[in-house]
């Protein structure tokens, strides 16, 4: 338990760096705004947003230029290096040389971007090798695409899932590509990129998936991601989706059934709950964890669409029976 939590903890750490620094550089499709980017470091732990706290404490820095001029003075510094060369106009191709050579691995992922064929494979793996996320993306390209190396999807997927569970959106796209249309979490993933405005991929396949789920209730986990996806980015006043108004009629009407799913699990899903709280309380040969895991299971139901959407359970016959069909026979319910 406490490996996992040590695991967890350093991940998010390393996913409020990474934010700080997408906002510094303009990377990952976040907006470049210097003092924001700064702000989000000043309150993270990670060591590197610490070493860039304390270059640029004190000073007043607006523009990427600023910043760059700082960091220009630390030239034994390979992080300050890249940091400079990519914070100049046009990219200090020299400095980002020398910074990777000097083992930066942000650096590196950035020759290997300027790099093709076993050059880029060799940059990105020495960037992955570090652990660096955008490092993990490139070598995945390299390896679903055959490139300076031999074409290994599978091994391509491992990289692409490890920079997406850091926020990558190039990763999570490149992942997404790679899954069945039945997957939910290439919905969710295809959704969260369609946020940062490039909505096509969620547009490209959504309405075959839900129009399918009519006849296929295999769909159903993820007709429900869709919908969880599309909630709150459907605007009929102004006819868009995610912000886009292209074919808003001819989509319009598979979101609003997604969402409709989505809504529909949560409600039964909430109804089994709560009729299971009050049962719970009275079933004394169960112990509290077990119980727990069962509410547990309860709720999560809804996102394998797993609820009759008529569903309302009001009774314990009711849940004991919906239940005793997914626990195998581990519980009686009469």
């Amino acid at each position: 338990m406490r490996v996992s939590q040590s695991i967890a903890a350093r991940k998010a750490l390393e996913k409020q760096w990474y934010c700080a620094r997408d906002t510094v550089l303009g990377d990952n499709c976040e907006k470049q705004d210097v003092r924001k980017g700064l702000a989000l470091a000043a309150t993270c732990q990670h060591n590197d947003a610490r070493w860039l706290t304390e270059i640029c404490d004190g000073k007043d820095l607006k523009t990427a230029e600023d910043i760059a001029a700082v960091l220009r003075s630390q030239e034994k510094d390979s992080r300050a290096l890249c940091f400079a060369a990519m914070l100049s106009s046009p990219v200090d191709m020299v400095r980002l040389r020398r910074s990777a050579e000097s083992g930066c691995a942000l650096a590196e992922f950035q020759m290997a971007r300027e790099s093709s064929g076993a050059e880029r494979y060799r940059w990105a793996l020495r960037a992955a090798l570090q652990g660096e996320r955008n490092g993990f993306c490139l070598l995945g390209v390299c390896l679903r695409d055959g490139e300076g190396c031999i074409q290994n999807v599978c091994l391509a997927q491992e990289n692409f899932l490890r920079a997406a569970s850091l926020d990558c959106l190039s990763s999570k796209l490149a992942a997404a590509d790679l899954m069945d249309d039945a997957n939910p979490k290439r919905w969710k993933w295809l959704g969260e990129i369609a946020v940062k405005d490039a909505q096509f991929p969620f547009f490209e396949s959504f309405a075959f998936v839900v129009s399918s789920f009519k006849n296929d209730r295999s769909f159903g986990p993820a007709v429900f991601a869709i919908g969880r996806a599309l909630e709150g980015h459907v605007n009929f006043s102004k006819r868009e989706i995610f912000g886009e108004s292209w074919d808003f009629d001819k989509r319009v009407g598979l979101a609003t059934e997604a969402i409709d799913l989505f809504h529909a699990q949560c409600r039964a899903a909430r109804s089994a709950v709560d009729t299971w709280t009050l049962i719970a309380a009275h079933v004394f040969f169960l112990s509290k964890d077990i119980r727990r895991m069962i509410g547990e299971m309860i709720w999560e139901a809804r996102e394998r669409a797993d609820y009759p959407l008529q569903e309302c359970f009001t009774s314990f016959a009711s849940l004991g029976s919906w239940l005793s069909t997914r626990v195998r026979g581990c519980f009686s319910f009469g």
